[in-house]
């Protein structure tokens, strides 16, 4: 699937996505998401989603503001699943945009492995659920996560300055990027 107006391309597996858009219209922070969900045969839930710009976030982050940003967004979900553990993450990079990839495992011993790319004030999200830890190894789930591209080849310039470690209030959105 792909989509200009977000500029991103990303192979989902066999069958149509579930489309959704979620308006996040009170409060300070204004922001919609567009998501997209699929399930295989397998019970494997697929979800790719993004935001519109969020204006309360700068256009361009250090990696370590984006490591401050995604940690913010990973407690979010953990919230959201208080028996959910985070098993790993790591510093991921595409075309120039830092990103974070974590693998969390749920309380009902599913998995789940997060991808999220904070690029030009627009969040991208990937999260793949899987029943059952095995099935992270499923073709389709390596296939889902390393097909994300930019449309037009050419990613926002991220930041390299160092910064200090002072941590900026990041604002949660991802109660609207779950999978349900």
């Amino acid at each position: 699937m792909t989509s200009k107006e977000a500029n991103f391309t990303v192979l989902m597996p066999p069958g149509n996505p579930q489309q959704e858009t979620l308006d996040n219209s009170e409060g300070q922070y204004q922001f919609k998401v567009q998501r997209y969900i699929l399930s295989d045969e397998n019970g494997i839930s697929y979800l790719v989603a993004y935001t519109n710009d969020l204006s309360f976030v700068p256009k361009s982050l250090t990696p370590e503001q984006a490591e401050i940003f995604y940690d913010k967004f990973n407690e979010g979900i953990l919230t959201n699943n208080p028996e959910a553990k985070v098993i790993s993450k790591r510093q991921i990079t595409l075309k120039g945009v830092v990103g974070q990839e974590t693998d969390i495992e749920i309380s009902n011993g599913s998995l789940m492995k997060v991808r999220v790319f904070l690029a030009n004030s627009r969040l991208y999200v990937l999260m793949v659920r899987m029943p059952t830890p095995s099935l992270a190894k499923s073709s389709n789930v390596a296939q889902f996560l390393n097909s994300f591209d930019w449309v037009d080849g050419q990613a926002p310039v991220v930041s390299k300055k160092r910064t200090s470690k002072k941590q900026t209030k990041v604002y949660s959105l991802d109660q609207s990027l779950q999978l349900k």
